[in-house]
């Protein structure tokens, strides 16, 4: 019979070192809140500073001592919830709330098209929530800060692009965010830190990388130009410490893997050398203890090949995986599980036909594995996996048909057997 999985979750969301130099310590996931929350009018839980002393700044990577077992013994229960999710469905992002869980997407039933957002108590009943200004928007990020949830994305305008932002205090509304200084650009990843909310994005009419600077997700500074990003980049998301921000995805000229770290998330330094190849990215990074994971794969080939990168300090990076010998397929998610980790994503396939959903474990960030393979995996890809309700949540999608022609998200809860 399966249950819960009970597992020793290490906090930490984030470890950066700002680009003048100095330790970043990590805000706790959602301000370390434990509280469940209250959907509806009852306001989720807000994250709040972390006023942890700064520690010293980490030494050289060394390898961990590997935990007594890799292998961690978790089933995958897929949920559905009957009318919540359809095959016009696309989920961009969640993030966790104490117990509960809010996911951001965008739909398209054919005659509308338009953001979309999802709220959960536990990870297996889901309910679908009305934002405002849904149509000819997307919602592509989603983070919990000290004023709520704030999402951000882009709004067609006739044939004009321009950033667009959500607020919702508790994942069950969301409002959008009537802002004059939100006028060029698209965002396309947000965090929240103790200095408010940071959004970065790129100005599809030059290419040239964007940031935006928030107190409370509300009113927003005017978009500032970063150079260093380069030509159109691809920033899958940011996270944030104590005093600083890391960004990470890919550069738009070359398609490489790349980082970027900042202060004040307005200035921004790329993390050079960084050991990636054309046709890379960065697509999730997770914390335990001092090390840093950082997960994501190489597509140049036709098959794709997992990457893992790791540092102590956020500007060191070495290659954890061989990207030739290494495991085939994507990590699109990465999250600490006891003293080590999980990864989630997609081996084989093309398109949405053939692909099969893949789960990674790690005892010290440095030796991977596949865990076994779940029935429910078969034509389905995971793209997320979050820290919430008593366990684990992965979130994709599945083909609903063998040649992947219609395609819904799919759930999955993380189980002990």
């Amino acid at each position: 019979m399966l249950s819960w999985v009970a597992l020793t979750i290490v906090v930490g969301c984030a470890l950066v070192v700002a680009a003048c130099g100095g330790d970043l310590p990590s805000l706790p996931p959602n301000g370390g809140s434990t509280t469940p929350p209250a959907v509806g009018p009852s306001p989720l839980p807000t994250a709040t500073a972390d006023t942890t002393p700064p520690s010293s700044e980490p030494g050289p990577i060394s390898t961990p001592s590997p935990s007594p077992s890799s292998r961690l013994g978790i089933g995958w229960l897929p949920v559905t919830p009957a009318g919540e999710f359809t095959s016009s469905d696309v989920i961009a992002d969640a993030v966790a709330a104490g117990q509960a869980l809010v996911a951001v997407g965008t739909y398209d039933d054919g005659t509308l098209a338009g953001a979309a957002a999802w709220y959960s108590r536990d990870g297996g009943a889901w309910s679908r929530a009305p934002v405002e200004s849904a149509e000819l928007t997307v919602m592509e990020d989603v983070t919990l800060g000290g004023s709520g949830f704030v999402a951000v994305g882009y709004d067609y305008r006739g044939d004009e692009l321009v950033p667009a932002a959500w607020r919702s205090l508790d994942g069950a509304e969301w409002s959008a965010v009537a802002d004059a200084d939100l006028r060029r650009g698209q965002m396309t990843a947000v965090a929240a830190g103790v200095r408010g909310y940071v959004a970065i994005g790129f100005d599809p009419a030059t290419g040239e990388g964007l940031a935006w600077s928030s107190a409370d997700g509300s009113s927003w500074n005017a978009a500032v130009e970063v150079p260093v990003f380069g030509p159109q980049p691809s920033v899958n998301d940011i996270i944030a410490g104590r005093d600083g921000y890391l960004a990470y995805g890919s550069t738009g000229d070359d398609e490489r893997a790349a980082m970027w770290r900042s202060r004040d998330g307005m200035e921004w330094l790329r993390v050079d050398p960084f050991p990636s190849a054309p046709g890379s990215s960065v697509m999730s990074v997770a914390v335990s203890g001092e090390l840093i994971v950082g997960v994501g794969a190489d597509y140049s080939s036709d098959v794709g090949q997992a990457l893992v990168w790791v540092s102590t300090n956020s500007q060191a990076w070495l290659p954890a995986l061989d990207p030739v010998a290494g495991e085939a397929g994507e990590m699109l998610a990465v999250v600490p599980v006891g003293s080590g980790f999980m990864a989630v994503g997609a081996v084989g396939g093309k398109g949405h036909a053939g692909f099969e959903a893949a789960v990674w474990s790690s005892p010290d960030g440095f030796d991977w594995q596949r865990e076994p393979h779940d029935a429910s995996f078969v034509n389905a890809r995971m793209s997320g996996l979050v820290l919430a309700g008593p366990g684990l949540v992965a979130l994709g999608e599945a083909s609903l048909d063998p040649d992947g022609e219609e395609v819904r998200p799919q759930v999955w809860l993380g189980l002990a057997r």
